[in-house]
């Protein structure tokens, strides 16, 4: 007996801390008691009308199959509280199936709120994660050339080199955290677009990087008419943008990036196939790649603000397109895009 006391005590307590901390679990609680209480207002209504009807018909049954007035009470009597039982009996069923149904569906309905709002406070504190850092190295290098007084010319060109370098950082970052944004709202002006142009821009605007790096880009594809999109050029300019921006970085000088670009053979679907021979994706990496300010980790000094591949994903989604990334360490990575025709 004291163990099942104790058992009870505990199970009490657990609840009541979940009940406690939990808002989640509260709103099940109130939305199970909610749709309690709405079946028990339907279920005394239709109860009592059942009970009203089924009394009725009896009696009037009654009247005509037995004469004797005592005998007639007596068998009605008996007959009223079976009827009351048994639909008493049926309520309590219903409500119970209520309850437990209940339950689980609020817990099926508020599943995507709760994985949402869990996403949304991970990016947030992914977010802050990344602006404290060049803060904290802005902080500290002014720090430094407030406490030392005989600070060289030298010494404050490199504090102020420095700082730049992490505002530059800062501006990208907020940059980056404006196009995700931008990348989950659905009031996008579309128009019909182009593709091709849009990949000659983006190929052309890369050669101050090609310069740096001596890497070979090229475009290849055969032009068609066809070649219409509905779409937002903004966007899915910065989605092959980053694209091939992040083929170029992550390719070792003396590679070659290229971009090809066709009409699938359905010939529903503009299809853009990026390829590099830089230095590939591990498996263990390639499924995250899309996630807020995931980076995986590399020997080569590269790196960003880890939104990238968030923004095409997110782009790419609002134009109902798809993405499909294939890579091998070493070996390169080939990233395939496909966008739905105008028809």
């Amino acid at each position: 007996m004291e163990n099942l006391y104790k058992r009870s005590a505990e199970w009490v307590t657990r609840w009541e801390s979940k009940l406690r901390r939990d808002e989640f679990f509260v709103t099940r609680v109130r939305l199970t008691v909610l749709y309690t209480l709405l079946a028990v207002v339907f279920l005394c209504a239709f109860s009592y009308v059942l009970y009203g009807s089924l009394l009725s018909r009896l009696t009037d049954s009654a009247k005509d199959t037995i004469l004797d007035p005592a005998v007639r009470g007596l068998v009605l009597s008996k007959a009223e509280g079976i009827i009351r039982n048994l639909i008493f009996l049926g309520d309590s069923v219903v409500l119970v199936i209520v309850v437990v149904v209940g339950f689980f569906l609020t817990k099926k309905t508020l599943e995507p709120i709760q994985t949402f709002i869990k996403k949304q406070e991970r990016f947030i504190a992914d977010a802050s994660h990344e602006l404290r850092t060049p803060l904290a190295v802005m902080k500290t290098g002014i720090e430094v050339s407030l406490r030392k007084k005989d600070l060289s010319a030298e010494e404050s060109r490199k504090i102020i080199s420095d700082t730049l370098k992490e505002v530059n950082l800062l501006t990208a970052l907020s940059n980056d955290l404006l196009a995700y944004s931008r990348g989950h709202v659905s009031n996008i002006t579309f128009t019909k677009i182009y593709l091709p142009d849009i990949l000659a821009r983006k190929v052309e605007r890369m050669k101050h990087v090609l310069d740096e790096k001596h890497i070979h880009l090229s475009l290849t594809g055969h032009a068609d008419k066809k070649m219409l999109i509905s779409g937002n050029d903004f966007m899915l300019s910065q989605a092959f943008y980053n694209l091939i921006h992040n083929a170029i970085i992550y390719t070792s000088d003396g590679g070659s990036v290229s971009v090809n670009y066709s009409i699938d053979r359905k010939g529903k679907y503009f299809v853009v196939a990026i390829s590099d021979t830089g230095v590939g994706i591990s498996k263990e990496n390639l499924p995250h790649i899309f996630e807020p300010f995931y980076r995986a980790k590399s020997g080569d000094g590269t790196h960003g603000s880890g939104l990238g591949l968030s923004i095409v994903k997110s782009h790419l989604d609002l134009h109902n397109g798809h993405i499909d990334v294939q890579s091998e360490i070493g070996k390169g990575t080939v990233v395939k895009v496909a966008l739905p025709l105008v028809v």
